[in-house]
Protein backbone atom coordinates (compact mmCIF):
# COMPACT_ATOMS: atom_id res chain seq x y z
CA UNK A 1 0.00 0.00 0.00
CA UNK A 2 1.46 3.32 -1.09
CA UNK A 3 0.43 6.93 -0.51
CA UNK A 4 0.21 9.27 -3.50
CA UNK A 5 0.95 12.59 -1.79
CA UNK A 6 1.25 14.52 1.45
CA UNK A 7 -0.71 17.56 2.57
CA UNK A 8 0.09 20.43 4.89
CA UNK A 9 -3.34 20.05 6.52
CA UNK A 10 -6.49 17.94 6.45
CA UNK A 11 -8.32 20.96 5.02
CA UNK A 12 -5.97 20.91 2.02
CA UNK A 13 -6.85 17.25 1.41
CA UNK A 14 -10.59 18.01 1.57
CA UNK A 15 -10.25 20.97 -0.80
CA UNK A 16 -8.29 18.87 -3.29
CA UNK A 17 -10.79 15.99 -3.25
CA UNK A 18 -13.73 18.38 -3.69
CA UNK A 19 -12.25 19.59 -6.97
CA UNK A 20 -13.14 16.29 -8.62
CA UNK A 21 -16.72 16.18 -7.42
CA UNK A 22 -17.44 19.83 -8.17
CA UNK A 23 -15.92 19.77 -11.64
CA UNK A 24 -18.87 20.86 -13.85
CA UNK A 25 -17.81 18.72 -16.81
CA UNK A 26 -17.53 15.60 -14.66
CA UNK A 27 -20.84 16.29 -12.89
CA UNK A 28 -22.66 16.79 -16.19
CA UNK A 29 -21.31 13.45 -17.40
CA UNK A 30 -22.16 11.60 -14.16
CA UNK A 31 -25.69 13.01 -14.04
CA UNK A 32 -26.24 12.73 -17.79
CA UNK A 33 -24.79 10.18 -20.17
CA UNK A 34 -23.41 7.89 -17.42
CA UNK A 35 -26.41 7.98 -15.08
CA UNK A 36 -28.53 5.16 -16.47
CA UNK A 37 -25.52 3.03 -17.38
CA UNK A 38 -24.11 3.10 -13.86
CA UNK A 39 -27.52 2.77 -12.26
CA UNK A 40 -28.18 -0.49 -14.11
CA UNK A 41 -24.64 -1.73 -13.46
CA UNK A 42 -25.00 -1.08 -9.72
CA UNK A 43 -28.37 -2.85 -9.67
CA UNK A 44 -26.79 -5.86 -11.36
CA UNK A 45 -23.89 -5.81 -8.91
CA UNK A 46 -26.09 -5.70 -5.84
CA UNK A 47 -28.49 -8.35 -7.15
CA UNK A 48 -25.49 -10.65 -7.61
CA UNK A 49 -24.95 -10.54 -3.84
CA UNK A 50 -28.33 -11.43 -2.30
CA UNK A 51 -26.57 -12.65 0.85
CA UNK A 52 -25.45 -9.06 1.45
CA UNK A 53 -28.23 -6.94 -0.02
CA UNK A 54 -31.38 -8.41 1.52
CA UNK A 55 -34.68 -6.60 1.11
CA UNK A 56 -35.23 -4.23 4.02
CA UNK A 57 -31.56 -4.05 5.00
CA UNK A 58 -30.03 -0.67 5.89
CA UNK A 59 -27.00 0.25 3.79
CA UNK A 60 -24.60 3.19 3.98
CA UNK A 61 -22.73 4.13 0.80
CA UNK A 62 -19.47 5.97 1.43
CA UNK A 63 -18.25 8.34 -1.28
CA UNK A 64 -21.48 8.00 -3.26
CA UNK A 65 -20.76 10.98 -5.52
CA UNK A 66 -24.02 11.55 -7.47
CA UNK A 67 -25.91 8.63 -5.98
CA UNK A 68 -26.38 5.91 -8.59
CA UNK A 69 -25.51 3.19 -6.07
CA UNK A 70 -27.96 4.65 -3.55
CA UNK A 71 -30.85 4.66 -6.03
CA UNK A 72 -29.88 1.19 -7.27
CA UNK A 73 -30.14 -0.12 -3.71
CA UNK A 74 -33.49 1.59 -3.20
CA UNK A 75 -34.73 -0.01 -6.41
CA UNK A 76 -34.08 -3.48 -5.00
CA UNK A 77 -35.72 -2.79 -1.64
CA UNK A 78 -32.77 -1.60 0.43
CA UNK A 79 -32.99 1.33 2.87
CA UNK A 80 -29.95 3.21 1.52
CA UNK A 81 -28.12 6.37 2.57
CA UNK A 82 -25.26 7.97 0.64
CA UNK A 83 -22.63 10.47 1.76
CA UNK A 84 -19.88 12.38 0.00
CA UNK A 85 -17.82 15.50 0.65
CA UNK A 86 -20.09 17.30 -1.81
CA UNK A 87 -23.82 16.58 -1.38
CA UNK A 88 -25.96 15.66 -4.38
CA UNK A 89 -29.65 15.67 -3.42
CA UNK A 90 -31.80 13.69 -3.24
CA UNK A 91 -29.55 10.65 -2.87
CA UNK A 92 -26.30 11.92 -1.36
CA UNK A 93 -25.83 13.92 1.85
CA UNK A 94 -22.71 15.80 2.87
CA UNK A 95 -20.37 13.65 4.93
CA UNK A 96 -16.75 12.68 5.55
CA UNK A 97 -15.65 9.03 5.25
CA UNK A 98 -13.12 9.66 8.04
CA UNK A 99 -15.68 11.04 10.51
CA UNK A 100 -19.13 9.51 10.11
CA UNK A 101 -21.99 11.36 11.82
CA UNK A 102 -23.89 8.19 12.67
CA UNK A 103 -24.38 6.26 15.87
CA UNK A 104 -22.68 2.92 16.46
CA UNK A 105 -24.19 -0.21 14.89
CA UNK A 106 -26.76 1.55 12.70
CA UNK A 107 -26.33 -0.31 9.41
CA UNK A 108 -26.52 -3.86 8.11
CA UNK A 109 -24.09 -3.08 5.27
CA UNK A 110 -21.49 -0.47 4.34
CA UNK A 111 -20.56 -0.23 0.65
CA UNK A 112 -17.75 1.83 -0.84
CA UNK A 113 -15.61 2.04 -3.96
CA UNK A 114 -13.62 5.10 -2.86
CA UNK A 115 -11.02 3.50 -0.60
CA UNK A 116 -8.32 4.84 -2.89
CA UNK A 117 -9.54 8.39 -2.13
CA UNK A 118 -9.13 8.05 1.64
CA UNK A 119 -6.30 10.02 3.19
CA UNK A 120 -6.26 7.79 6.29
CA UNK A 121 -7.52 4.38 5.19
CA UNK A 122 -7.27 2.93 8.70
CA UNK A 123 -9.44 5.68 10.14
CA UNK A 124 -11.99 5.21 7.35
CA UNK A 125 -12.16 1.46 8.07
CA UNK A 126 -12.53 2.05 11.80
CA UNK A 127 -15.45 4.41 11.17
CA UNK A 128 -17.08 2.10 8.62
CA UNK A 129 -16.87 -0.82 11.02
CA UNK A 130 -18.17 1.24 13.93
CA UNK A 131 -21.47 2.05 12.23
CA UNK A 132 -22.14 -1.55 11.11
CA UNK A 133 -24.13 -3.90 13.34
CA UNK A 134 -22.48 -7.00 14.79
CA UNK A 135 -22.87 -9.60 12.05
CA UNK A 136 -23.11 -6.84 9.47
CA UNK A 137 -21.05 -6.68 6.30
CA UNK A 138 -18.59 -4.28 4.69
CA UNK A 139 -18.36 -4.51 0.89
CA UNK A 140 -15.42 -2.73 -0.72
CA UNK A 141 -14.42 -2.40 -4.36
CA UNK A 142 -10.95 -1.21 -5.36
CA UNK A 143 -8.60 -0.88 -8.30
CA UNK A 144 -5.51 -3.08 -8.31
CA UNK A 145 -2.60 -2.60 -10.70
CA UNK A 146 -4.60 -0.22 -12.85
CA UNK A 147 -4.17 3.35 -14.05
CA UNK A 148 -5.93 5.62 -11.57
CA UNK A 149 -6.89 9.28 -11.73
CA UNK A 150 -5.04 12.24 -10.24
CA UNK A 151 -7.27 12.22 -7.13
CA UNK A 152 -6.05 8.82 -5.95
CA UNK A 153 -4.56 8.99 -2.46
CA UNK A 154 -3.73 5.32 -1.82
CA UNK A 155 -2.53 2.56 -4.14
CA UNK A 156 -3.22 -1.07 -3.26
CA UNK A 157 -0.58 -3.51 -4.55
CA UNK A 158 -1.66 -6.57 -2.55
CA UNK A 159 -5.39 -6.05 -1.88
CA UNK A 160 -5.93 -8.74 0.74
CA UNK A 161 -2.83 -7.88 2.74
CA UNK A 162 -3.22 -4.12 2.33
CA UNK A 163 -6.91 -3.89 3.29
CA UNK A 164 -6.77 -6.59 5.98
CA UNK A 165 -3.86 -4.77 7.63
CA UNK A 166 -6.01 -1.68 8.27
CA UNK A 167 -9.25 -3.41 9.26
CA UNK A 168 -10.18 -3.39 12.95
CA UNK A 169 -9.48 -6.67 14.78
CA UNK A 170 -13.20 -7.28 15.30
CA UNK A 171 -13.69 -7.99 11.57
CA UNK A 172 -13.16 -11.10 9.46
CA UNK A 173 -12.55 -11.29 5.70
CA UNK A 174 -15.27 -13.48 4.17
CA UNK A 175 -14.33 -13.01 0.53
CA UNK A 176 -11.65 -11.47 -1.67
CA UNK A 177 -11.85 -11.85 -5.43
CA UNK A 178 -11.55 -10.19 -8.80
CA UNK A 179 -14.65 -8.53 -10.23
CA UNK A 180 -15.90 -9.94 -13.54
CA UNK A 181 -16.19 -7.39 -16.34
CA UNK A 182 -14.14 -4.75 -14.46
CA UNK A 183 -17.19 -2.92 -13.05
CA UNK A 184 -16.94 0.91 -13.19
CA UNK A 185 -13.16 0.73 -13.27
CA UNK A 186 -13.08 -1.51 -10.19
CA UNK A 187 -11.44 -4.91 -10.62
CA UNK A 188 -11.29 -6.32 -7.08
CA UNK A 189 -13.69 -6.64 -4.18
CA UNK A 190 -13.46 -7.64 -0.53
CA UNK A 191 -16.24 -8.49 1.91
CA UNK A 192 -15.68 -8.29 5.66
CA UNK A 193 -17.99 -9.16 8.54
CA UNK A 194 -18.11 -7.40 11.89
CA UNK A 195 -17.82 -10.18 14.45
CA UNK A 196 -18.26 -8.23 17.69
CA UNK A 197 -18.21 -4.73 19.07
CA UNK A 198 -14.79 -3.14 19.41
CA UNK A 199 -13.51 -3.24 22.98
Amino acid sequence: MRKARKYDSYEDYIAFQKKKTTDPIKREKWLGEEWELKLKAFESLFKAHPQIYRSGAKCLCLGARTGQEVLALMNIGIDATGIDLVPCPPYVDEGDIHDLKFENSQYDVVFSNVLDHALDIEKMMTEATRVVKVGGLLHFQIQVLMHQDEYTETYFDDPVRDISSVMPPNTFCLSAQTIPHNFAGMNYQLIFQKMREQI
